[in-house]
This record gives structure tokens, C-alpha cells and sequence, in this order.
């Protein structure tokens, strides 16, 4: 349970080996703002006209969605540079591309040690709860991901007449609502429920870590003092 606490909280072992100091929960929180705020950058660069930029953030985008070792299977086109981001943070992607790339994914890592949680077997029953909802969190932001992808990978591919086509607007809003759903969650106006995010998966992790303190007795087999 501590071990597991630690690489999402703490530092993981994996992330150290490439050079990322902190755990899994922080990068996934500071790597899905950066895909946010580019969403929002090439969105807004539509009504300026800089297709240039729109395809640029799209690259970004994706190097941080399928990561370093993986963003070159996009076929991005020649006159485009394939990282534009910091190498090193962009080596663990938020997506899965390849059930053996090393280190995983953000989202399926994070949900890989969620269920060695729930499953281990001092974990109290609000920790388990706690973990469930957390796991539900990142299939959301797996779903919106996939289609923030899909999404970028078609602006690369645009050629500069398409990109001023007011149909690439619709793609770029498309994109900015599901990075966005991503990051902060989305609220179902039929139910008023909310599909959680990035956001809640973060602080929430962090209530995982938090534990009942009882009283040991020398008289308990129960708790008793060691």
C-alpha cells in the first residue's frame, strides 16, 4: 500500500530511470495543463490566421499524448518538427501507444497501481472507495484523450488552405471542450452529475494517503503494540 502511495505521490522508481523527479499524479497534472493550454493557444490562433501555430500546438499535443518514443509513428509531415517540447518530459506519454512501451503510460501506470491498492490488504473502505472513483476519473480522461488525439492528428495533417476552412474551427473547439473535460471534469446538464478529470484525480490521490489512527493495546490481539 506505502509502495504504491509513494510512486503516485512521491516519486516513482520508473520516472526517476528517465529523469522525472516527483511522482505520477503531478506529472499527469502538469502534462494534461500543458495540453490545455495549447488547445486553447490553437484554437485562438485560427482568427489570427496562423495555421503555422495551430499545427505546431497539434505537434505538442502530441508529443506529450503518445510521448517521445512513440509521436514519430504519426507520420507528422517533413516540413514539421516532430518534438516540439521538452524531450525529457515528453518521454513518458499520457497514453498507452504500445503494451510494452517502458516506462507506461501516465493513465494506465496510475490506474495499474490503483489496483494494487484496492487490493491490498491493509486498505480501509474508503480508502477502496476512494481508489474505485479515482480509476472511473482516468477511463474519463482516457476517453477524452483519445479524441483530443484524433483531433490533433487530423490539424497536422491539413494543408494550409484547409486549415482556414471554417469546418477547422469546429475541429479546434472540438478539441479545446475535450482537453478541457479532460483537465477539469464535465457536468452531465441531465443529471447534474460530474465526470471527473485531471483536477480530481489529483487531489483526490491525495486523500489516499490519508489514514485512521487508533489507539494499540496491550490487551488486543486486535491492535495490539509492537
Amino acid at each position: 500500500m506505502l509502495d504504491h502511495l509513494r510512486h503516485l505521490l512521491a516519486q516513482d522508481p520508473k520516472l526517476a530511470k528517465v529523469g522525472l523527479t516527483g511522482g505520477l499524479d503531478i506529472w499527469l497534472f502538469r502534462n494534461s495543463l500543458k495540453i490545455l493550454e495549447w488547445a486553447g493557444s490553437a484554437r485562438d490562433s485560427y482568427n489570427s490566421g496562423n495555421t503555422g501555430l495551430i499545427q505546431r500546438q497539434a505537434v505538442r499535443i502530441l508529443d506529450y499524448l503518445d510521448g517521445t518514443q512513440y509521436v514519430q509513428t504519426e507520420n507528422i509531415p517533413s516540413d514539421i518538427q516532430p518534438i516540439l517540447v521538452d524531450p525529457k518530459i515528453a518521454r513518458v506519454a499520457l497514453l498507452e501507444v504500445s503494451q510494452s512501451e517502458e516506462p507506461p503510460g501516465y493513465l494506465k501506470h496510475i490506474g495499474n497501481h490503483l489496483r494494487e491498492i484496492i487490493s491490498s490488504p491493509n486498505v480501509n473502505d474508503s480508502q477502496k472507495k476512494l481508489a474505485n472513483e479515482i480509476n472511473l476519473a482516468i477511463n474519463n480522461v482516457q476517453s477524452w484523450y483519445l479524441g483530443v488525439h484524433d483531433d490533433a492528428a487530423q490539424l497536422i495533417h491539413m494543408s494550409p488552405q484547409q486549415l482556414h476552412q471554417p469546418g477547422t474551427m469546429m475541429t479546434l473547439n472540438h478539441m479545446f471542450k475535450l482537453a478541457n473535460n479532460a483537465f477539469v471534469g464535465e457536468t452531465d446538464p441531465a443529471t447534474n452529475q460530474v465526470k471527473e478529470g485531471v483536477s480530481q484525480i489529483h487531489y483526490e490521490a491525495q486523500r489516499l494517503a490519508t489514514f485512521d489512527i487508533m489507539a494499540c493495546s496491550n490487551n488486543e490481539t486486535s491492535r495490539p503494540c509492537v
